[in-house]
């Protein structure tokens, strides 16, 4: 009886934490068409501790990657804006096929070139503390993490109007809401495509 306990146990547990885990960020790497260069591809959602996760397999792979594919709703916005700047450092551009939401639009914006198909999701909110299913504190205009967003968002862009502006519509968007950027007017940080935004 103790026996068969432990083994139900056992099994929820793993079932558990597959669950939990289902739509944690995968990556992996094409090889680009016409050059050795590769694609680096980011499918989930960024948790916390998500830039380790990164750098270890980025550090495993050999040949030069330039650009990376995302599709993610975002996440843990701290380990979002440390692959941002290592996207951005690298030179790397970011495409967008599908979706790219709340942090992930940062990691979108952090590349040098940047393309999003027109039917793409690039939705934005306000920055947040604690869990929208629980309770959190959402962040606010002018604060330190708001000037640091502007200020390395301006780096990014090269534009601190274009910035500004990006920001401001993330902070105007309350946490528990969305605002698809890329419909909100016609974005000038990236361009939109008609065809796949990247052929590999």
């Amino acid at each position: 009886m103790t026996q068969k306990l432990f083994s139900l146990s056992l099994s929820l547990m793993l079932l558990m934490s597959l669950s939990i885990n289902a739509n944690a960020a995968q990556y992996k790497t094409y090889q680009m068409k016409g050059n050795k260069e590769q694609a680096l591809v980011i499918n989930g959602d960024i948790r916390d501790g998500e830039y380790k996760d990164f750098l270890n397999f980025v550090s495993a792979v050999k040949t030069k990657i330039s650009s990376v594919i995302l599709q993610s709703n975002g996440g843990y916005f701290d380990d979002a804006l440390k692959i941002s700047d290592y996207i951005h450092k690298a030179g790397w551009n970011t495409h967008v096929e599908t979706y790219c939401n709340s942090s992930c639009v940062y990691m979108f914006l952090a590349g040098i070139y940047r393309k999003a198909h027109h039917r793409a999701s690039l939705d934005v909110h306000s920055p947040y503390y604690g869990n929208l299913r629980g309770e959190f504190r959402q962040d606010q205009k002018h604060s330190k993490l708001y000037n640091q967003l502007l200020s390395t968002l301006s780096g990014y862009l090269n534009d601190k109007q274009a910035a500004k502006e990006v920001i401001e519509r993330m902070y105007d968007t309350p946490s528990t809401s969305k605002l698809a950027l890329n419909k909100a007017e016609q974005p000038s940080a990236w361009e939109v495509v008609n065809d796949s935004v990247f052929d590999i």
